[in-house]
């Protein structure tokens, strides 16, 4: 029999990555900053509790992922039981060919997706990365036209259901939905540092809804709105005519030759 494809969406970018596939079985990894989720009920999809998020806080750290794939950690765990074949993450373009929003990278060639993929073909394992060439503003607008949009909650630091509106991802996210939150010192600390933590999705954000990012303003991101169709050999080559007729239904194309050109040009370091 044929293993299963379990794809794991996690807060808002995995949730994203949900929406590219139809008949899935997948997981919600659910861990500090969503709200209860238990008068949920979702045919054939499974609901996995987790604390994941809590681990570096032993340590004397703030709350946060671990590692990339902590999120995944119940998904692996849970893989031989439930016969598993595909695992996902909402990876998103910031991450994959754009790391941390500054500068191009031909990511399906570097050594971290060659490592990584191999790591889990080991433990029998594919690693997908559907939403790996769309940016944050693609992964924001499929998280809030969905009917699961109120299970998403990027802050890691708030209460159930509850964002705390002070950290610098709060601020990037409300900016993306047209929301100007406070501006705390870690805020005005993340967005004084040169170059920008993720930047392409805060200069676009900031230049669409006029908040001003001082030598960035002039800079045009309106590739971000199209997805980078060389993206798909980061999913397994069975479910890249999904994953693009899927793209295609949720009003998301591709980038054209000058899109392309554009981001492996675009550069703020």
């Amino acid at each position: 029999m044929a293993k299963k494809q379990l794809f794991s969406p996690v807060v808002l970018f995995g949730l994203a990555a949900s929406f590219l596939f139809s008949g899935s079985v997948f997981a919600v990894d659910i861990g500090l900053s969503c709200p209860s989720v238990g008068s949920l009920t979702m045919q054939g999809k499974y609901i996995v509790g987790s604390n994941h998020e809590k681990i570096k806080i032993l340590d004397g750290k703030r709350a946060g992922f671990s590692t990339d794939f902590a999120c995944m950690v119940g998904l692996i765990l849970l893989a031989d039981y439930l016969d598993l074949g595909i695992v996902s993450t909402g990876t998103m373009l910031g991450s994959t060919y754009v790391p941390k929003g500054n500068k191009y990278r031909d990511f399906d060639k570097c050594g971290y997706w060659t490592r990584w993929g191999s790591i889990f073909k080991i433990a029998g394992l594919e690693l997908a990365f559907p939403v790996g060439g769309c940016s944050e503003v693609i992964t924001s607008k499929l998280t809030n036209e969905s009917e699961f949009k109120d299970l998403s909650y990027s802050c890691v630091r708030g209460s159930y259901g509850r964002s705390c509106n002070e950290c610098f991802k709060c601020f990037r996210k409300n900016l993306l939905n047209g929301k100007l939150s406070n501006i705390s010192e870690e805020v005005q600390r993340s967005i004084s540092k040169r170059p920008i933590h993720q930047g392409d999705s805060l200069i676009y954000a900031a230049n669409k809804y006029g908040f001003d990012l001082g030598e960035y303003s002039d800079l045009d991101l309106s590739w971000l709105e199209r997805y980078y169709a060389g993206s798909l050999v980061l999913v397994p080559e069975k479910l890249r005519e999904g994953v693009r007729q899927k793209l295609k239904e949720k009003g998301i194309n591709s980038m054209t030759n000058e899109d392309i050109n554009k981001m492996k040009e675009y550069n703020i370091e």
